[in-house]
């Protein structure tokens, strides 16, 4: 498809299948969607910043917490997204291309702490044609995915370096696995910064909007894909 067809693409399956949710109804669902961003965010950084200083173990039960009861897929769940995605998974991901994806979305990665968010866009399109297309992994499974390995590690990372697990003999972790848990949530970063353009679209639906919100989700999921791998070793 080209650009143009890609893009009409997108727009068509966004009126088919984004409906509106509470966020609309209820300011404060707007409110949480913030909140949401500036955590997340906010975590991310902080992954990242334990990857580059992995030696301090200390620090390990403090992000265990801030992770272990992260909760960030309801918007993708309730606003019919995931449900496009998984409906046209193929041609969504196997399509991604850099010209679908808004700018505001590097603005994202980088309020996640990236510091090369072209860079980091250009690899997380690679792996959703690469790896989401190939494995014909369901987008809405990987989404949950996603909450189950951050309760996971977040469980094992509480208990490292404070005597609670003696089965971990080396507890010093790799940077792979902090990386892997800021991918995670820069996807959910950037989920729910377009969600914030889904409401505006639902409210007064916009020809522009549409399909960046399609493909930005799309490469949120992908960029949750690829922290999962990095998380597990896939």
């Amino acid at each position: 498809m080209t650009d143009e067809e890609y893009q009409e693409f997108l727009d068509a399956i966004y009126r088919r299948y984004v409906r509106a949710w509470r966020a609309i109804h209820h300011p404060e669902g707007l409110g949480h969607l913030n909140y949401m961003i500036e955590h997340l965010a906010s975590t991310s950084r902080f992954a990242r910043a334990v990857a580059e200083r992995a030696e301090h173990v200390d620090l390990y039960p403090t992000l265990g917490e801030e992770i272990e009861y992260t909760y960030f897929n309801h918007p993708l769940d309730e606003s019919g997204i995931l449900d496009a995605l998984d409906a046209h998974a193929e041609q969504v991901f196997g399509g991604l291309r850099r010209s679908a994806i808004p700018d505001v979305d590097l603005e994202y990665l980088r309020l996640a702490g990236f510091d090369q968010p072209d860079a980091e866009v250009v690899l997380i399109i690679r792996y959703a044609r690469d790896e989401l297309v190939t494995s014909k992994r369901i987008p809405s499974q990987t989404v949950a995915r996603a909450r189950e390995e951050l309760q996971r590690v977040g469980k094992a990372l509480k208990s490292t370096g404070n005597g609670t697990d003696e089965r971990d003999d080396n507890p010093k972790k790799p940077p792979k696995l902090f990386n892997g848990i800021s991918k995670i949530l820069a996807g959910g970063v950037t989920a729910a910064g377009n969600m914030l353009l889904a409401v505006g679209s639902i409210a007064a639906p916009g020809p522009a909007t549409g399909h960046a919100v399609i493909a930005s989700c799309a490469l949120a999921v992908a960029a949750i894909g690829q922290g999962i791998g990095d998380l597990c070793g896939e």
